[in-house]
């Protein structure tokens, strides 16, 4: 049995590409830099396996297949099958992964950057500050596709190494945002919003992205605080 993970254009040397065997071995471990499979359970004609992803892997949509080879023939000369997967594998940076780029080793970090979805944004000046209620958003129907779709059109528009380095994710996503860079927000501290919306009325970054999606076009409008948590969904 063998597995391969197929991003767009698949080229193994560019890590778009990959293929590995299952190991049998229920208590293996593979390298931390490399995709790694091992069946953990077999029962009947069953069996279930785990699978982990290289930690410095390209992020985004994988198709993903499986191919087994039956003894039923000669040796040298097996029945293989091949499945694809009708959907596609979406591979994420990974803070719970002591090797990833991004680990947070304190559950209340986990918690607070990644599992929280609802926080405080902070909008005023130095004499008068306020805090206003956010909805991050990040596990809603579609942020998650915008979002990649946003980091894939900067990178080209095909998966590319650069999509595992966490740094140059981190500068991507500081550029999608924002509308001076071809992004998703129009700044504006004019207090002339007649023609969108102004900036104190949003509270969500679902609907910021879901009206960039729907139109295409730069929203109107955003200040400071609007952008920072766009880049917090992000």
């Amino acid at each position: 049995m063998s597995f391969s993970f197929i991003g767009s254009r698949p080229k193994p040397p560019k890590g778009t590409a990959v293929e590995f065997d299952m190991d049998e071995d229920a208590n293996g471990t593979g390298h931390h830099s490399e995709w790694y499979a091992k069946m953990v359970e077999k029962k009947n004609n069953t069996i279930k396996v785990e699978i982990t992803p290289a930690c410095n892997c390209i992020i985004g949509e994988w198709e993903f297949s499986i191919l087994t080879s039956s003894k039923i023939q000669a040796e040298d000369d097996p029945l293989l099958f091949k499945y694809t997967s009708g959907s596609d594998i979406t591979i994420l940076l990974n803070p719970w992964c002591e090797h990833d780029e991004c680990y947070l080793a304190t559950t209340s970090l986990l918690n607070e950057y990644v599992l929280n979805d609802t926080g405080a944004v902070f909008q005023g000046n130095y004499k008068q500050i306020n805090a206003k209620v956010w909805n991050f958003a990040q596990f809603e129907n579609k942020v998650l596709e915008i979002s990649l779709d946003l980091l894939l059109e900067h990178f080209g528009g095909q998966p590319t190494i650069d999509m595992s380095d966490q740094i140059k994710l981190s500068r991507a996503i500081t550029e999608v945002v924002n509308a001076n860079d071809g992004g998703v927000l129009i700044g504006n501290w004019s207090g002339k919003y007649e023609d969108g919306i102004s900036p104190t009325m949003w509270s969500s970054s679902e609907s910021i992205l879901n009206k960039y999606d729907e139109t295409k076009e730069s929203v109107k409008y955003g200040q400071c605080w609007v952008f920072s948590a766009i880049t917090t969904t992000g």
